[in-house]
């Protein structure tokens, strides 16, 4: 018991963030039972909406704050604009979105960062650094 007490004590909120959000995904996977011709319908509703490709870039920085796989925006973008369109707008807020974070890695600092990441991001950045 007390090794289980030392063990989650010494998890980083990172850690606990993740956690929380691989709960939630199979919490929802398990209790949603999804229709395909629904999922069509709310995608072809998007798409025509004026406010389709400024939500998509939106969405695309959302996600990225909350470790959304990029292959399901990606997905979801061809989907909804084909596969041209859809590809170059994934393009594009994959760009905005690697911005955003950068901006917001920039604006808090690395010490805050590192902090945040409970020293994980240190230890990536070495890792990168050493074997490049």
């Amino acid at each position: 018991m007390n090794k289980l007490k030392t063990f989650l004590q010494k998890r980083s909120p990172l850690f606990w963030f993740v956690l929380a959000q691989l709960m939630i995904i199979a919490l929802i996977a398990w209790r949603i039972d999804i229709d395909k011709e629904m999922v069509l319908g709310v995608i072809n509703t998007f798409a025509n909406s004026p406010f389709a490709i400024p939500a998509l870039f939106l969405i695309y920085v959302l996600a990225a704050l909350i470790n959304v796989p990029q292959w399901m925006l990606h997905g979801a973008s061809v989907l909804t604009f084909g596969p041209f369109l859809g590809a170059g707008f994934a393009w594009a807020a994959t760009m905005l979105s690697a911005s955003v974070d950068y901006w917001l890695g920039k604006k808090l600092g690395p010490e805050r960062v590192e902090k945040m990441s409970a020293g994980l991001s240190g230890k990536f950045l070495n890792a990168v650094r050493k074997n490049g």
